[in-house]
């Protein structure tokens, strides 16, 4: 009788056990794995038909960042976390809820002052995050993208990414972007820690 009750129970016990397992570290959140990338998109209106319009930031296999998106694909409708916009000169990178698409948590911060792209080490608190206004893209700034969320077994799940503009160029109406993103679910963690 009681491996009976067991047998019944594990079904309810797996949700809460799953995650905890792959635990190797003392903050509970799990093994840490950051994905680094470096990827060019652009403006709609003025970049060619080639080049992605929308970052994905998310890294499924922990090994690849999504990377360039075009949202106007069916395929790709979904998969993306915020798109970039040229007005007057200045770039601004808009996540979903800025341009009208369901926001599913994604969002990016202001620019992370004070701070390094290598050095910025955790992702900020969730009140400066926007989901609804775009930031405007400096080189050398460093922004944290919270991407879309997804489903992990019984998880709701999103990952944070730090940006980095590298180089604008208004004429082609691109930008090359640095990021790193930490591949766990909900891990704020951005910088490898020993």
């Amino acid at each position: 009788m009681r491996l009976l009750r067991f047998a019944l129970a594990l079904p309810l016990l797996a949700p809460v056990a799953l995650p905890l397992a792959g635990c190797d570290d003392t903050t509970g959140i799990g093994r840490q794995v950051i994905v680094t990338d470096t990827v060019t998109i652009g403006v709609p209106s003025v970049a060619a038909e080639s080049v992605p319009t929308a970052l994905d930031v998310l890294s499924f296999d922990q090994f690849t960042i999504g990377g360039g998106r075009f949202p106007e694909r069916p395929g790709q409708a979904e998969e993306w976390d915020v798109t970039l916009r040229l007005n007057d000169g200045t770039f601004t990178l808009l996540p979903r809820g800025a341009v009208g698409v369901e926001p599913r948590r994604a969002a990016i911060t202001e620019p992370i002052t004070g701070v390094t792209f290598e050095g910025l080490s955790e992702a900020p608190v969730s009140s400066r995050f926007s989901t609804v206004r775009g930031v405007p893209l400096v080189v050398g700034n460093v922004h944290v993208v919270r991407s879309r969320t997804y489903i992990l077994g019984a998880s709701t799940c999103w990952q944070y990414s730090k940006v980095q503009p590298l180089e604008l160029d208004p004429a082609a109406g691109t930008v090359r972007l640095q990021l790193a993103t930490s591949a766990g679910c909900q891990d704020p963690r951005l910088t490898p820690r020993n």
